[in-house]
């Protein structure tokens, strides 16, 4: 009576309900349309519906890992042409001959500008100009060192985070099982902290090697190798030394970002439009003391390229001079004779300082016939420097 009274296609969606009709009458391909959307449309020769996945391809993982060892390179490059363009400008400065000045502060020495043996009138320019022309490659080739050891660290740590998601530990797992893991895990914090070391330490002999390569323009191996040979026969003097740039830094990067933040405190309580605007000075406060903190980093970087730079060129002098320094300040040489005692105390308390100094003494009283005779006296290491800075 039903499909008589109302029709075949009103029984047909009363029995089987509203989907099936739609896909008799409208088809399969538009179903699928109304229902899943147009991902799921028909595809291929066969009209049939085919679902998608996605898979890896090993093709761009290989290319990330090219692109995060060149990502290293260039911060690393971009770091040591940094630091060589200082300390080409501090050694200059050190190797410029002194004169005598009388002004109405009174009399004094300062160094003299222009000239063969002076500082020339942009040291920073001309200090940029010798290392972009004379020592790229030498740069290119500590930052390459320096990227290495960081891809061995991400791999190392790629390799124990894998291992470490795969062997999670439950309360119910054995003692055994619990005791091996720890035992990894003690491992690569161990492997974490040789690579961070060996980092640290080739790090410094490719800062004190760009520093000897500043100072005579030789190639950066012979010139590591004689910065490392300066270091090693004046450990006492090292330790002294790295022992008082930490305290002074450290406590200079606070003392900085404090005062800025107190600074910007006063301010902010004594300008009207800050005043009434401000509820709190708390996170204003915090905030410009962050910022201060890492403009202080940048700035104390400078300091310390100053340090480490100016130490080895007085050691370059005082071994060319035989012993005796000749165009450091006197009142830098009458602090160093005064703590000269101090940091023999200082070196000889720490075993490893001890047994190196042995060594570079033994090695210092075994002749050679290839070296010459060192001889005393003035030396002028300003034109030397030049000359070899030509060749």
């Amino acid at each position: 009576y039903q499909r008589r009274v109302h029709g075949k296609q009103w029984y047909q969606r009363r029995v089987h309900g509203k989907q099936w009709y739609q896909r008799r009458v409208h088809g399969k391909q538009w179903y699928q349309r109304r229902v899943h959307g147009d991902i799921s449309l028909v595809t291929g020769y066969d009209k049939r519906t085919t679902y998608m996945a996605y898979a890896e391809d090993d093709t761009y993982k290989y290319a990330a890992i090219g692109h995060l060892f060149v990502l290293f390179f260039v911060i690393d490059f971009i770091c040591y042409m940094a630091y060589a363009v200082k300390a080409g400008v501090f050694a200059e400065w050190y190797f410029a001959v002194w004169e005598e000045t009388d002004n109405i502060v009174g009399k004094g020495r300062r160094k003299v500008w222009g000239g063969e043996n002076g500082i020339s009138h942009c040291p920073v320019m001309a200090s940029c100009c010798r290392v972009t022309r004379y020592h790229m490659g030498s740069l290119a080739f500590g930052a390459f060192l320096i990227a290495v050891v960081q891809m061995i660290q991400i791999a190392v740590a790629y390799i124990q985070n894998k291992m470490a998601s795969e062997s999670e530990v439950d309360e119910s797992s054995p003692e055994a099982i619990k005791k091996v893991r720890r035992m990894q895990a003690m491992f690569f914090a161990c492997l974490q902290c040789l690579l961070e070391c060996l980092k640290d330490c080739i790090d410094r002999c490719n800062k004190n090697g760009i520093v000897v390569m500043s100072i005579y323009g030789t190639p950066f191996c012979s010139s590591g190798l004689k910065a490392f040979a300066l270091v090693f026969q004046n450990l006492g003097r090292v330790a002294v030394l790295y022992l008082v740039q930490a305290y002074i830094t450290r406590i200079g990067k606070i003392c900085c970002a404090l005062a800025t933040m107190g600074i910007a405190i006063l301010c902010m309580q004594f300008i009207p439009q800050y005043h009434d605007a401000l509820s709190s000075y708390i996170f204003v406060g915090i905030l410009v003391f962050l910022i201060a903190y890492v403009a202080s980093l940048l700035y104390f970087n400078i300091y310390q390229t100053a340090i480490d730079t100016i130490f080895l060129c007085f050691l370059c002098d005082e071994e060319e001079g035989g012993g005796t320094a000749n165009l450091v300040d006197p009142r830098f040489q009458q602090i160093v004779a005064e703590q000269a005692d101090e940091s023999k105390q200082i070196a000889a308390a720490n075993p490893a300082f001890r047994m190196a100094v042995n060594r570079a003494r033994s090695v210092e009283t075994t002749p050679s016939k290839a070296d010459p005779p060192r001889g005393g006296g003035d030396v002028e290491l300003a034109p030397r420097r030049r000359d070899s800075e030509s060749r």
